[in-house]
């Protein structure tokens, strides 16, 4: 998609999230060029988690437009972002299998195979349901 060092492969115009009366984002501007390393800072609440998710296409803006090497934010777009939140967000009626099937459909280099190869080594069986997983804090 971007292949010159001067390309904006990440752009926001006026984007507006809101929560409800909560302002998350208020008509944020930002255009990245290839190549750049940035850091979202700021204190709980501010809007980093929410402009990741709307990076991903997890949730929609109420106003604005991103685009992602020139491409407006969709399924096309995710494979060249990724986003680990800090929340769960699959459904809690998934298993391990159907995390799998949502992965492969949202990025296009998926090892399915991997995965369950992975599911294997660790001892993990496919059947088991999202929320009795642990993480690590």
């Amino acid at each position: 998609m971007c292949l010159k060092l001067n390309d904006i492969v990440l752009e926001l115009a006026n984007v507006t999230k809101t929560y409800g009366n909560v302002v998350a984002l208020n008509q944020v501007n930002l255009a990245l060029k290839k190549g750049s390393i940035v850091g979202l800072l700021g204190p709980n609440g501010s809007g980093k988690t929410t402009m990741l998710k709307l990076f991903m296409r997890i949730i929609r803006p109420q106003l604005g437009n991103i685009k992602i090497c020139g491409v407006d934010i969709g399924y096309e777009t995710r494979k060249y972002i990724s986003f680990m939140p800090d929340r769960e967000y699959l459904y809690e009626t998934m298993k391990v299998r159907d995390a799998i099937e949502y992965y492969k459909d949202m990025f296009e280099d998926f090892d399915v195979n991997k995965a369950y190869t992975l599911c294997q080594k660790l001892g993990l069986a496919v059947d088991t349901d999202i929320p009795k997983l642990s993480r690590c804090n």
